[in-house]
């Protein structure tokens, strides 16, 4: 780990991104002072951060308490904080380090990582940095580094102790998030891998659910996703960004821009209004339902076309199906209107179509493009 001077508070200050709330709704966004890459949410509430400053891949190390920023020494790529505090830190050349907040020094537990992700027994789970574009997972406890099963180019630990029933499988508490090349979402639990529909560019794990940014990465920030594990489901929330990071209760998000937001994920209450002799509501629209559960395509082309239909109760019957994630994947006929809807295979990838009725009710329908009847695990 390299060694850098430490930094006043009023560096970090004087970086201030001002954004206009606005800018990101839905959740009841804050914006914390200072400018950053990327964040790393602790358990104790406190954030750890990488500024946007040095230039270069390794960046400054922040950390935000009690609304005051603090430098520690060294330089960084990426974060991640254990739940008994310990800050894991990698840099751009692929060494794995632990800081010991107490006595402020590091120490190097090994190399050739390219991402990293601190789990619920307070271990260090890797993604190497070897050739290819997904690479093989390490987990480092005791002292001692073993490989796990799969591959990937990013990792997010769960600290949820509950288990969900999944259409693809049981989640088990506190397994391990893997998102590979592609986008796709996987769960690594007791034995193997469970999937999830849809593709992302980052994940942050919660108490319950799953945050995530739409795929793939973009300069100009990402959508925000929800998958909720107890309904399971993806449902799209306001804003975008480029990183995020989750304590389970607090979610984090760091914009394009480098400002820095948060939001309670925990749901409150809302008080029952009382009652009045006003007319009878109309009935609020329901969910939406989509015919098929997803959209797999073996070849290009109008004659290999699919169609597919949409219902909510209590609405028009009139859809929008947004399909800005599948630029050259499908296209969608008609955009908007009365089902059915027509899904043409223009080019190889995964996306996901979301498909917005009345009420504000959103449904998300994954998609899946190949040219080969390969399948590779």
């Amino acid at each position: 780990m390299a060694h850098t001077a430490i930094l006043p508070s009023s560096e970090m200050r004087s970086a201030a991104v001002r954004t206009i709330k606005a800018d990101i709704q839905g959740l009841n966004y804050v914006q914390i002072p200072g400018a950053a890459s990327a964040a790393a949410a602790a358990p104790d509430g406190s954030l750890w951060v990488l500024s946007n400053a040095p230039s270069g891949a390794d960046k400054y190390i922040w950390h935000y308490s009690n609304g005051s920023w603090t430098n520690i020494s060294g330089l960084a790529s990426s974060l991640s904080v254990a739940p008994n505090g310990t800050l894991y830190a990698i840099n751009s050349g692929g060494g794995a380090f632990a800081y010991a907040s107490g006595i402020g020094t590091w120490t190097a537990l090994g190399g050739g990582c390219r991402a990293l992700t601190a789990a619920a027994d307070n271990s260090l789970y890797v993604i190497s940095n070897g050739s290819g574009t997904d690479g093989a997972i390490w987990q480092y406890a005791g002292g001692t580094w073993t490989q796990q099963p799969g591959s990937g180019t990013s990792i997010a630990a769960a600290w949820d102790p509950n288990a969900y029933g999944n259409p693809g499988g049981v989640i088990v508490p506190d397994g391990l998030w893997v998102i590979n090349s592609a986008g796709s979402i996987y769960y690594l639990g007791n034995a193997d891998y469970i999937s999830l529909p849809g593709a992302a560019s980052a994940i942050a794990p919660i108490i319950g659910g799953l945050f995530a940014l739409g795929y793939p990465a973009n300069a100009n920030g990402n959508s925000l996703y929800y998958y909720d594990l107890a309904n399971p489901g993806w449902k799209a929330e306001a804003g975008s960004g480029a990183s995020i990071s989750s304590d389970g209760k607090t979610l984090y998000i760091v914009s394009t821009s480098g400002a820095i937001y948060s939001s309670s994920v925990v749901a409150v209450p809302t008080p029952t209004p009382s009652p009045s002799p006003s007319p009878t509501p109309t009935p609020t629209p329901g969910p939406i339902v989509v015919s098929l559960k997803s959209l797999d395509f073996l070849a290009l082309g109008s004659q290999n076309a699919q169609t597919f239909t949409v219902s909510q109760a209590n609405a028009s019957g009139v859809f929008s199906v947004n399909a800005s994630n599948c630029t050259n994947i499908v296209s969608v006929s008609p955009a908007s209107g009365a089902p059915p809807f027509t899904v043409t295979p223009v080019g190889a990838g995964e996306c996901a179509l979301a498909i917005g009725g009345d009420g504000g009710q959103t449904a998300i329908l994954p998609i899946s493009v190949t040219t080969s009847s390969v399948t590779v695990h």
